[in-house]
C-alpha cells in the first residue's frame, strides 16, 4: 500500500514539492531589459526674424519691379495749339484768328483737320475715276447753291475757274440747268451726265428718297458702282459743310 501511495502523483507532490511529474517545470522567463526610449529634441521656442531677414524673404516671393528707365515728362505748360483759320470751314464760317470761336475751336482742331483732309481728297483726288475735278467742281458749287450758303458757293465756284472745266460741265453749277437725258429732245444729251445730276439734287434736296431703283437707275445710266460711290461721297460731304458752317454761324451770333 505504501508503495501504491509512493507512486502516487499526491505523494511525489508532497515529498519532492513536485505537482506533476509528467510536465516539464515552469522556468522563470529571462529578465528582459526594457528598450530605451526614442530621445526627441525638444522643441526650442521659434525665434521671431529679424527685420533684415523678413525683408529678404519679401522680396524673394515678391520680386521688385525693375527700376522704370523712362525719361521724366516735362510739367512744363504746353499751350493748346491755335486753330487753324485758313481751311475751307472757318474761312466760310467767318471765323478770324483770335476771335472767341476760334478759342472754342481749339481744342476740335482734328476735326477741323479731318474735314480739310476730305475736302482735298474728294474735290482734287489722286484717282479721280470717271467723276473729273471739274465735275466735282460743279456738282460741289450745285449743292452749296440749292442750300443757299453763299460762302461756299464763292469757294466752289472758285475751285470751278482752277479747272479746265468745259460750257457743259459749268452749267451743271446753276441749279436752274436740269441735263436732258433724252437724245431725242438734245441731240447733245448725256444719260449719263443727267443721271448724276438728278441723283446729286434728290440726295440734296429728299435723302429719305433715294432707293434701290435709285442705284438701278445710275447703273442703267452707264455709272459704275467706284464712280456711285465716289458721287455719294461727295455731295453728303457738301451737305455736311454747309451743316458745320451753318452751326459756327449760330454759335458765333
Amino acid at each position: 500500500m505504501f508503495d501504491t501511495w509512493r507512486r502516487s502523483p499526491f505523494f511525489r507532490a508532497e515529498v519532492f514539492g513536485i505537482q506533476d511529474l509528467n510536465r516539464r517545470p515552469r522556468l522563470p522567463p529571462p529578465h528582459r531589459q526594457p528598450r530605451p526610449a526614442k530621445l526627441r529634441p525638444k522643441p526650442t521656442p521659434r525665434s521671431q526674424p529679424s527685420p533684415a531677414s523678413a525683408r529678404t524673404a519679401t522680396q524673394t516671393r515678391h520680386p521688385a519691379p525693375p527700376p522704370d528707365t523712362s525719361p521724366e515728362l516735362s510739367c512744363d505748360y504746353q499751350e493748346a495749339p491755335r486753330v487753324t483759320t485758313d481751311s475751307v470751314i472757318p474761312h466760310i464760317a467767318g471765323i478770324t484768328a483770335g476771335s472767341p470761336l476760334a478759342a472754342i475751336l481749339e481744342d476740335r482742331q482734328t476735326v477741323l483737320d479731318l474735314t480739310q483732309q476730305s475736302h482735298d481728297a474728294l474735290l482734287s483726288p489722286a484717282d479721280p475715276g470717271g467723276l473729273s475735278p471739274a465735275l466735282r467742281a460743279a456738282l460741289a458749287t450745285r449743292v452749296a447753291t440749292i442750300n443757299a450758303d453763299h460762302a461756299l458757293v464763292t469757294h466752289y465756284r472758285a475751285l470751278l475757274e482752277t479747272t479746265e472745266a468745259t460750257p457743259d460741265v459749268r452749267a451743271i453749277a446753276d441749279p436752274a440747268h436740269s441735263p436732258t437725258a433724252s437724245p431725242d429732245a438734245d441731240p447733245t444729251a448725256d444719260p449719263r451726265i443727267a443721271a448724276i445730276v438728278g441723283h446729286a439734287d434728290l440726295l440734296t434736296t429728299a435723302p429719305q428718297d433715294s432707293t434701290k431703283a435709285t442705284i438701278e437707275a445710275l447703273q442703267h445710266a452707264g455709272v459704275h458702282d467706284s464712280d456711285i460711290v465716289r458721287l455719294t461721297q461727295l455731295i453728303g460731304f457738301v451737305n455736311y459743310q454747309v451743316r458745320f458752317a451753318t452751326g459756327l454761324r449760330l454759335i458765333a451770333e
